[in-house]
Parts: structure tokens; sequence; C-alpha cells
């Protein structure tokens, strides 16, 4: 999926759960969300929230195999999110580029979610 835009809480946690619905939908495992058009910053709390809700929204659904791969650069796209959702035993993980992340997710284990 590719995202453009302007970034705020509530458009990030909307298309994650939008996303998070269609992959639950599909039965896939892995999924890579492409941010690099993605413009403006959120607050430390608000990427703190976005990373809370998309890891209580995983469990909520009972999905715990899912890997995402999130493609952006600083300061619109700078982990922190990302390391919340980690302590919470999502597999995510934040690139810089389309290539790497495919080729972080071609390593994940294949298993449903």
């Amino acid at each position: 999926m590719t995202c453009a835009g302007t970034v705020t809480l509530d458009s990030a946690v909307s298309v994650f759960k939008e996303v998070i619905d269609l992959v639950a939908e599909k039965r896939v495992h892995k999924f890579l969300i492409n941010m690099l058009a993605v413009s403006g910053t959120l607050s430390t709390f608000d990427r703190y929230e976005f990373g809370s809700k998309i890891a209580e929204y995983l469990a909520e659904l009972g999905i715990h195999s899912l890997s995402i791969a999130c493609v952006g650069i600083p300061p619109t796209i700078d982990g922190f999110a990302a390391r919340v959702a980690q302590n919470r035993d999502v597999d995510v993980d934040v690139f810089p580029t389309l290539e790497k992340a495919l080729d972080w997710l071609g390593r994940r284990q294949n298993s449903s979610p």
C-alpha cells in the first residue's frame, strides 16, 4: 500500500486499521506500507499513541503473526511508533527504502495471522 498526504494521528490509525482489516480478510501474513510521499510529523505522544493503538487493534483481532514493513524517512517516520508496537510483540520495522523493506519481509517466517 502507498500513502500520500499530511500525517495526522487519526489518519494514520485509520489507514493502518483499514489495511489490517484487509490483510486479515485475505489471510495475508506480510505487508509493506510505503509512506515516502507522506509529510508532516506527529508529536512524540501521538507517535506513542499510534504504536499503542495499532498493537491493541491487532490483539483485539487475534492477529499475532503479521509482519509489517513501513517505508519512510525522518522526520515523518522515525521508528518510534514502531518501537512502541515492537514492545507489544508486533513484528514491525521501519526502513528508508523499498528494497530494504522487501529484503526484511523476505526473511520473515511464513505463517497466517
